[in-house]
């Protein structure tokens, strides 16, 4: 059994709790929950290293890791045995996800993560039902955040349909990355778009853009779906300035100003120590001497 932080974590196409209740909802539920139940009762003390076989009719793999136990390799037994009138509950840190008796695509992912400005664009550019006949990709999607703290928040809705496309379409690149690995990758804008790592992060942006990057989370792909997609949520609108990005229109950075200033300063002094040296051998030169403030007429 998951923990809510384990559904939390979940993108909520998957359970379809952002779509109003339907028969279907319910059965794709029902598929995702049987796929956490067993058909017979396993102690943990009887628990091996192999696949069971779930209600769902598809199997699990379990694995001992200097005994820990995981589930396909995703989720971590983390709580054992908690006894149940039917049976018992071993309690897990992720939720299992079946590759059986699912359907959905890259648009449900993208409403299920509730990028709600995102969908709007998509509409009004006409990518929405483009995207939904595209296979073979991944999108990075912007949150809504990502949008509300650009530096111009109406910049965006200012441009016209195929100006807004192009950015939108920077989002996107030919491809699926089930698994992220530093690379560049071609946009369906024409642009290089680069992941990297940083640290325990995954970042994405433009190839050579000096705007700010978008910190890449866990990402989910399309299920049971003839279209084979990966949909990553991201901190950031791609290419463009947020709020919080303080450069000039020509592009100094904060830095960059400092030392500019610092140079400066440190050019007047030379200046003035350069004039002072010119005074003093002046004087010497034509037998000036100084006078001290105790000397009387």
């Amino acid at each position: 059994a998951p923990t809510n932080a384990a559904f939390e974590a979940v993108n909520p196409a998957i359970f379809f709790f952002n779509d109003t209740a339907t028969t279907e909802i319910y059965t794709q539920l029902q598929t995702v929950l049987l796929y956490h139940a067993l058909g017979s009762t396993v102690y943990s003390v009887n628990l091996k290293a192999q696949a069971y076989e779930t209600l769902l009719k598809e199997s699990i793999n379990v694995a001992d890791r200097n005994g820990t136990f995981y589930i396909n390799d995703v989720a971590k037994i983390t709580a054992v045995d908690a006894l149940a009138s039917n049976g018992v509950i071993h309690t897990i840190d992720n939720v299992l996800v079946p590759q059986t008796g699912l359907n959905i695509n890259a648009i449900d992912l993208i409403k299920g993560l509730k990028a709600n400005q995102l969908v709007a664009y998509l509409n009004k550019t006409g990518l929405l039902p483009a995207l939904a006949g595209l296979t073979n990709f991944t999108a990075f999607v912007p949150s809504d955040a990502a949008f509300n703290n650009l530096k111009d928040k109406n910049s965006l809705s200012k441009l016209s349909n195929t100006d807004l496309a192009k950015i939108l379409e920077q989002h996107v690149v030919n491809g699926t990355i089930p698994t992220l690995k530093n690379g560049t990758y071609k946009s369906l804008a024409g642009s290089n778009i680069r992941v990297y790592s940083s640290g325990k992060n995954w970042y994405v942006n433009i190839e050579g853009a000096k705007t700010n990057p978008g910190k890449i989370s866990a990402g989910t792909p399309t299920l049971g779906s003839t279209q084979k997609a990966v949909v990553y949520p991201i901190d950031q609108v791609l290419g463009q300035k947020d709020a919080e990005k303080d450069d000039d229109d020509d592009g100094l950075t904060s830095t960059e100003v400092g030392l500019i200033v610092a140079g400066c300063i440190v050019a007047v002094l030379l200046a003035g120590a350069a004039i002072g040296g010119g005074v003093w051998y002046y004087k010497r030169r034509h037998g000036y001497e100084q006078i001290d403030n105790d000397s009387t007429f």
